[in-house]
């Protein structure tokens, strides 16, 4: 977790305070209390299965309704139309409707620089992380976290973020309680930005991919969310609505959940990175010195045979499902 933090720090540009702040305790040494075990938890609770995690899921579907609704609108009216750019337009509306449900009615990437800002950082986030001199490396990468800097800068003291999610709420709370200088807390929304977006639209693109591009996955799904459906009775126009409550999908919905986690296990290209605090001896054979870095990439425990068989390889929307099935009880 130190050398998370400490990364965390020069990607987001904090000052020697806020770092300092950040890095204290941050091992538990000197037992409970820190900046950033207090901040992991608030996050952990907020986002936890239950009201919290539902309300920012509520709060994300109005966007997504609108510009899905938009989509359709504009092909049904001329389907001869181009295709669009899935990628582009994913990223756009995924930005803004996750961020929207976080930050509350004056989210500051409505503003379309704000939101390209955010895209520019992201793409070239590991010259923060790796490079001396990410300024010459990525220099639209250093722009890009300026601008979302002053945009959240002047968020928090409009107190614009009064109006936040509860989730973001706590965030800010907590940087408040520890006396994180405010233009630290708004370098800090580059954490949570990432979070929100930079693993959700590549997620979102291979979901879409997967499911289009097999038909008998695609007509289970259907019918999978089609018994789900809650239906009203005409109006006066003859027109039907059918609701879809998004918060019994994870129960009622095994495939479409398996296929998702089938998703994140192929396509994840995250890495855990560990600092080790004292010489390890793994299986009489490694040598972890202290001081060291340790870095387990994702791809590697995900497509390990011996734990997923032999095709693990394999996109198999129902792997999830089996295993679930697997581990129930007997009657």
């Amino acid at each position: 977790m130190a050398y998370g933090v400490k990364l965390a720090a020069r990607v987001c540009g904090l000052g020697p305070q806020a770092t300092d702040i950040l890095t204290d305790n941050v091992g538990g040494e000197e037992g409970p209390g820190g900046f950033s075990a207090t901040f992991t938890g608030v996050i952990h609770s907020k986002l936890a299965l239950g009201p919290a995690l539902e309300q920012l899921t509520r709060a994300s579907l109005p966007a997504l309704a609108a510009s899905i609704d938009k989509l359709a609108t504009k092909y049904m009216a001329a389907p001869d139309l181009e295709p669009i750019a899935l990628v582009e337009w994913l990223r756009h509306t995924i930005t803004i409707a996750s961020s929207d449900a976080v930050y509350g009615p004056e989210n500051p990437l409505q503003k379309r620089t704000s939101e390209q800002a955010f895209w520019d950082l992201d793409a070239g986030i590991t010259s923060f992380a790796l490079s001396p001199i990410p300024g010459v490396r990525a220099p639209r990468a250093v722009a890009g976290r300026r601008v979302i800097v002053y945009s959240f800068t002047d968020y928090l003291k409009n107190g614009d973020h009064t109006a936040a999610s509860n989730y973001q709420q706590a965030r800010y709370a907590t940087c408040f309680q520890f006396d994180i200088p405010l233009e630290d807390i708004a370098r800090m929304e580059l954490g949570g930005l990432t979070a929100l977006n930079s693993n959700t639209v590549p997620a979102a693109f291979w979901m879409i991919m997967y499911i289009f591009s097999n038909s008998v996955l695609l007509n289970s799904l259907r019918h999978e969310l089609e018994a789900i459906l809650t239906s009203t009775p005409k109006n006066s126009e003859g027109a039907l609505t059918r609701t879809l409550d998004v918060t019994v999908i994870k129960e009622k919905c095994p495939t479409l959940v398996s296929t998702f986690q089938e998703v994140l296990r192929l396509r994840s290209l995250g890495a855990t990175v560990r600092l080790v605090l004292q010489d390890t001896l793994l299986q009489d054979r490694y040598l972890l010195k202290k001081g060291e870095v340790v870095m387990i990439p994702a791809p590697a425990l995900h497509t390990n045979a011996t734990i997923w068989g032999a095709n693990a390889c394999d996109p198999d929307p129902y792997r999830f499902v089996k295993q679930n099935l697997s581990t129930l009880p007997e009657k």
